[in-house]
């Protein structure tokens, strides 16, 4: 488990303990829905921390996901993989309404499953 923890941990630095945000939640009010519309870098910059997000869950062991039932795995590896390999089919309202509705919930269950786990070895 050590592996999976790590890279969960890892790739959650999107979650920064100094200040308990994720990047995209610090962007994305400043920014707005319609700079995000309109602007293509920001929704390569959203889409690609949902990626990063989507694919520390998707290394994570099937003894840590039944341990936390209330993360929806499956959903967050599903949408990373739609975003990852259907680059034409992506619907940036939904990558917006993720943003907006279910980014604050999985923060802080995310930050929950984080602070249970072991730290890494340091190297």
């Amino acid at each position: 488990m050590i592996v999976s923890a790590t890279r969960l941990r890892r790739s959650t630095a999107v979650f920064p303990r100094s200040n308990g945000e994720h990047r995209i939640r610090r962007v994305a009010p400043r920014r707005g829905r319609e700079v995000f519309e309109t602007d293509p870098l920001v929704q390569v910059w959203m889409v690609h921390h949902l990626e990063i997000l989507g694919e520390a869950c998707r290394a994570v062991t099937a003894e840590l996901r039944a341990a936390y039932p209330e993360v929806p795995w499956a959903a967050i590896v599903g949408m990373r993989n739609v975003l990852a390999h259907d680059y034409f089919g992506i619907d940036l309202a939904e990558v917006w309404s993720t943003v907006e509705r279910d980014l604050p919930p999985l923060r802080s269950q995310l930050v929950a499953v984080l602070a249970h786990l072991p730290e890494p070895p340091s190297t």
